[in-house]
């Protein structure tokens, strides 16, 4: 049972299945290497597969669909949708890097959120239309804001956590906007 995000490398055994379930869904692996996304809050399960072969069931006793290389398959709200992906930018995460081509602002501040542990708000709508490409490695939160700022109109600002009255950190927040 998943909930997050895994790699798995998976040598095929023909005795023993190899079960993911995430969400109310099921994959069969069936000697492969994949990317697993399934985080509960983010409500859609997302499955990469860089070679070999799976089965994909979205939902209890429903007929599995079969995943081939380079496909990447996205479950939400009872609906699937397939295309086809270059998987490197998708399995980057296991190497210590963060990728992103083509990927609307809404996707940077997701995988951002998840990679840094902090909350990232868009003051400004309009930042919303950029798409960006790029490739970080080992670099600070503040240094891929700065870099990100550097090929768009981009400005930020960090904002320390602070300790609730509850004794729990909150997260460090981000906020963006336009300049």
């Amino acid at each position: 049972k998943l909930e997050g995000e895994a790699y798995f490398d998976v040598v095929h055994d023909a005795n023993n299945s190899f079960l993911i379930s995430a969400g109310n869904t099921q994959i069969e692996v069936l000697g492969t290497k994949l990317n697993v996304n399934a985080y509960e809050d983010e409500n859609y399960v997302e499955v990469v597969l860089e070679c070999g072969k799976l089965l994909f069931s979205p939902q209890e006793n429903s007929t599995p669909l079969v995943m081939a290389p380079d496909e990447r398959l996205v479950y939400q709200n009872g609906s699937v949708n397939r295309s086809n992906i270059d998987p490197a930018k998708y399995i980057a995460w296991k190497d210590g890097k963060l990728v992103f081509r083509g990927d609307p602002m809404s996707e940077v501040v997701r995988r951002i959120e998840r990679w840094y542990n902090v909350k990232v708000e868009i003051a400004d709508k309009q930042l919303e239309q950029y798409v960006f490409r790029a490739t970080f490695q080992d670099d600070s939160l503040e240094e891929v804001l700065r870099l990100l700022s550097m090929t768009s109109p981009i400005g930020y600002r960090v904002i320390d956590r602070k300790l609730n009255n509850d004794n729990y950190f909150e997260k460090k927040k981000v906020m963006l906007f336009l300049r």
